[in-house]
């Protein structure tokens, strides 16, 4: 699966932006970062919020479009998360991230942890992006 990170000023134009199996989107492309599962983890990590928590905020995952038959959607990120990655110094972000993806820590289930902390730098500057637009942060899956 193919994860596309992008911010929109809200879910009509997530939808719309993200609209078509071949749209082109400025964003953070990766392969194998899913935001309800790794994305979750993240947050909690820098938010302090429970897993539980996250789960329950409306935001979390929400289905903002579906495309060809459920093979592409767009999900939505939480307010929670945009913001702490935009308000988190780029330095204390790296570290932080490092040492949750080591041994034992909550992001370990992340194989490559330079490869981790490269995207989160990236998601991050998304959201500063983003948070500077007034846009919130969404993801667009897709085969």
């Amino acid at each position: 699966m193919l994860y596309t990170y992008f911010a929109a000023q809200g879910d009509r134009e997530a939808a719309t932006t993200a609209a078509g199996i071949d749209a082109e989107l400025a964003g953070v492309v990766v392969k194998g970062v899913d935001p309800l599962d790794e994305l979750v983890r993240l947050e909690s990590v820098l938010t302090g919020r429970s897993l539980e928590e996250i789960r329950s905020d409306p935001r979390h995952g929400w289905v903002v479009a579906e495309f060809d038959e459920g093979d592409c959607v767009v999900l939505s990120l939480t307010d929670s998360l945009t913001r702490a990655l935009a308000s988190t110094e780029p330095d204390v972000l790296r570290r932080t991230v490092s040492n949750a993806a080591g041994a034992g820590g909550s992001l370990s289930i992340v194989a490559d942890r330079p490869a981790l902390t490269d995207f989160t730098a990236a998601l991050a500057a998304l959201a500063r992006r983003g948070v500077s637009d007034g846009h919130k942060l969404y993801c667009r899956i897709a085969p």
